[in-house]
């Protein structure tokens, strides 16, 4: 029992007593009495026994004890001293007590952390409390396959996000904290689990290798002749639940390919790549820029950066009108026909291609690009 007379559990017993040696008298053999069934051990009078008792985190007590054969029956109380620090003790009681006041769930991150005992130090490394040389185990988890009893920590491979939004688990975690032999068991602890990053990571790759140009072609056969306008997805599931990845797109050159929303404008509604043709065939890039959807993470422990950003490139040639400004002959007959100075003309176009044959003529050209533009170009003409 220890010093307030509790039974220990756990405390082994070990009996031995010496007889002689038939074949040397000056060295004694040592015998090992086996105990009963029920425990209790046999002895014979006039014998001496040693008894040897153990048990964790207690120092070992060793005895001597002879019967006298008065009693039939003897038993005995053998004190054991706690060989466990009270300092310890006292340390590993406060750590704990100071983990179970913690408010909210312990958030692993996957790239930097792959066992939940390492997080679970660096939380307690904050405390105002000496942890030097207490290690943290795991009791227990209602959850292996997710933490393990090692600590090893098992992310999230779902082979489609949840419909529901569901993409992590909370799994209670039981933590022991000991300093040479001194142990405080905590209260059940949240683990929030999120996506395994790499496995996030392929998705977003196969995303990016499904994105073809059968997807984005429209009505178009041919990526070397754009005649109408492109459909270009923000994603590829059929849910902004399920997708993998968000898509956003950019062009080389928006004059000729500008960008413009559908639908309500949601993930799954695509952009138009509406194509505005050139006089002559005109080759522009459209990028695909592929982060990780949002709305299938969690964003108390994911943020977009922490997955892979990947690029895809689709070169598309918009076919050319074949059509010009007038020519400066033409500008001559008109000019003619209604007996007008070129000086005192205005030409104006949206492309400034068309506005070279005015020029040469020498009529006075505006570039349309808005209605408050060519308003102010005017009144500097003396035009009102």
């Amino acid at each position: 029992m220890d010093n307030d007379s509790k039974a220990i559990e756990n405390a082994t017993i070990k009996v031995t007593y010496e007889e002689e040696d038939p074949w040397d008298e000056d060295e004694p053999d040592t015998v090992v009495l086996k105990a009963n069934e029920d425990g209790t051990y046999t002895m014979q009078k006039g014998v001496t026994y040693t008894y040897t008792v153990t048990a964790p985190d207690y120092r070992e007590v060793t005895d001597t004890y002879a019967p006298s054969g008065d009693d039939e029956n003897i038993s005995f109380n053998v004190k054991m001293v706690s060989s466990i620090d009270p300092a310890d003790v006292a340390t590993v009681n406060a750590i704990k007590a100071k983990f179970d006041a913690e408010m909210g769930a312990l958030r692993p991150n996957f790239a930097k952390d792959k066992n939940i005992i390492d997080v679970v130090k660096a939380k307690i490394s904050t405390y105002d409390i000496d942890t030097t040389d207490v290690t943290i185990s795991v009791k227990s988890s209602d959850d292996t396959d997710w933490v393990d009893t090692d600590g090893t920590i098992h992310y999230n491979k779902a082979q489609t996000p949840d419909q529901n939004k569901i993409n992590f688990k909370n799994v209670s975690v039981v933590y022991v904290f000991e300093k040479n032999g001194a142990k405080a068991e905590t209260e059940a602890s949240t683990a929030t689990i999120c996506w395994d990053c790499d496995y996030f990571n392929t998705k977003i790759e196969a995303d990016k290798d499904n994105l073809t140009w059968d997807k984005i072609k429209g009505s178009n056969t041919d990526a070397a002749e754009v005649t109408s306008n492109l459909t270009l997805p923000q994603c590829l599931s059929a849910s902004a639940m399920t997708a993998w990845s968000k898509i956003t797109w950019t062009s080389s050159n928006k004059d000729v390919i500008s960008l413009k929303d559908t639908g309500w404008g949601s993930l799954i509604d695509a952009k138009e790549g509406v194509i505005k043709p050139q006089p002559e065939d005109t080759e522009v890039t459209l990028t695909a820029t592929f982060n990780a959807n949002d709305i299938v993470l969690n964003s108390y422990v994911e943020k977009i950066s922490d997955f892979a950003t990947l690029k895809k490139e689709f070169k598309v040639t918009v076919k050319g009108t074949g059509q010009t400004g007038p020519t400066k002959e033409e500008l001559q007959t008109i000019l003619n026909k209604y007996q007008l100075k070129p000086e005192e003309c205005v030409f104006i176009d949206d492309r400034p291609e068309n506005c070279r044959g005015a020029q040469e003529q020498g009529i006075h050209t505006i570039c349309f690009k808005d209605f408050k533009q060519v308003t102010a170009d005017l009144e500097k003409l003396g035009v009102k």
